[in-house]
């Protein structure tokens, strides 16, 4: 009987272990391929004009070098997410809209400056 209480206990115990983190099913990799530092980076809901505050916090994500996007726990049910960044050097900004989030898990970024043409692939 002992045994059984014991086992009881142990079983009630493991389930109030804190399960893994899950990422978000909106988190992604941004790669930088744009030829630039990247200062700041955006990222609004399509269905929102708002574009919140620059997720980078100050820290640069440099040409070549991909940064994890993690969205925190709760951050809307939505999947459609615009995405801006501000380059380092001039302050220029460029932007992509209406990324499927939910199906996504890398964006690489491009530019060219001498045109003025940005773009995106995905995957």
């Amino acid at each position: 009987m002992k045994a059984f209480i014991a086992a009881a206990v142990l079983a009630v115990g493991l389930s109030f272990v804190a399960a893994p983190a899950v990422a978000a099913p909106q988190d992604f990799d941004l790669i930088n391929n744009t030829g630039y530092a990247i200062s700041a980076v955006w990222i609004g809901p399509t269905s929102s004009s708002d574009w919140g505050d620059d997720i980078m916090e100050g820290d640069n994500i440099e040409n070549g070098a991909t940064q994890s996007i993690v969205f925190p726990h709760g951050r809307g049910n939505t999947c459609h997410w615009d995405l801006k960044v501000q380059y380092a050097d001039d302050d220029s900004t460029a932007q992509w809209l209406n990324f499927d989030l939910c199906t996504i898990s890398e964006i690489s970024l491009s530019y060219n400056r001498k045109t003025g043409k940005t773009w995106a692939h995905w995957k």
